[in-house]
């Protein structure tokens, strides 16, 4: 059975620039969207673009996926 987020939520977007060939590590917490996660393997997915999508457009969208481990 899936968790659905909470629906009364606020958050800020943040751009982020990051340039060819740079890291940049962003922690998240997501505890406030889903409280009762279980041990178990998870992904997020975050979606971004190039400076030259602007403006942005739904077929211009880009998702990147990290997984991760609750333990």
């Amino acid at each position: 059975m899936k968790e659905k987020a909470q629906v009364n939520r606020i958050f800020n977007s943040i751009g982020y620039i990051i340039k060819p060939g740079e890291n940049k590590m962003l922690e998240v917490d997501i505890s406030g969207y889903y409280p009762n996660l279980k041990k178990g393997k998870y992904k997020i997915s975050k979606s971004y673009f190039y400076q030259n999508d602007i403006p942005i457009t739904k077929d211009k969208e880009h998702l990147i996926y990290q997984g991760f481990t609750i333990e």
